[in-house]
């Protein structure tokens, strides 16, 4: 009952980041946004990068006048199906919006979000300490992001790009996978303290 619980959790916390977590607000003062990768169209990025792209440009653009304009993080390695590495493709896209090269630093090493956050954070703590950085990625992705930067260390705020509806329940689905494979461990020793009176019940008869 428990483990149930738990999956029905994990899978509200999925379900409800798109309206909660994946439309909340940057965090105030950014200095630093970072665009965690996704696929590319040959060697552009593909929608749902692109989504993520322009929520960072939003974040830069609502910025008053006179306040620093935010450095880009642009994080995502290469692919094996890829022609070129993610941050490549971010970062020329950044320049067809307007941005300088000053202003982007790619991490390009990255093949798993945890990647992503930990490299990203190496990168702009090694020039810029007490850097506070915005992470954007799509809404469906905003829960997992956030915890796993809790658990690598990395102290970031999470804030979502909006999801194609075709493209939503698929990935949210693979979200909710991905969370509980997260928590497999305390999962599994719950299954198996739960399986040893059940275990002793049928050997007794």
């Amino acid at each position: 009952m428990k483990e149930a619980r738990r999956e029905g959790d994990s899978w509200r916390k999925v379900a409800t980041v798109d309206i909660v977590r994946g439309r909340s607000t940057p965090l105030p003062d950014t200095t630093h946004v970072v665009v965690l990768g996704a696929g590319l169209n040959d060697d552009r990025p593909g929608p749902l990068l692109t989504r993520r792209l322009e929520r960072a440009l939003s974040i830069d653009a609502a910025r008053v006048p006179d306040a620093p304009r935010v450095v880009f993080v642009v994080s995502g390695g290469q692919g094996d199906d890829e022609v070129r590495s993610e941050a490549d493709a971010m970062a020329d896209y950044l320049r067809g919006r307007g941005v300088p090269d000053d202003r982007i630093v790619r991490e390009d090493r990255s093949v798993n979000t945890g990647q992503n956050l930990r490299f990203s954070a190496a990168l702009v703590e090694g020039v810029t300490p007490g850097y506070r950085a915005t992470v954007v990625t799509s809404g469906f992705h905003v829960y997992r992001t956030a915890l796993l930067a809790r658990r690598v260390g990395v102290s970031v705020h999470v804030v979502g790009a909006p999801t194609s509806p075709a493209y939503w329940l698929a990935a949210t689905l693979r979200e909710f996978a991905a969370i509980l494979w997260l928590d497999r461990l305390p999962l599994v020793g719950l299954s198996l303290l739960l399986a040893v009176p059940v275990a002793t019940a049928v050997f007794a008869h």
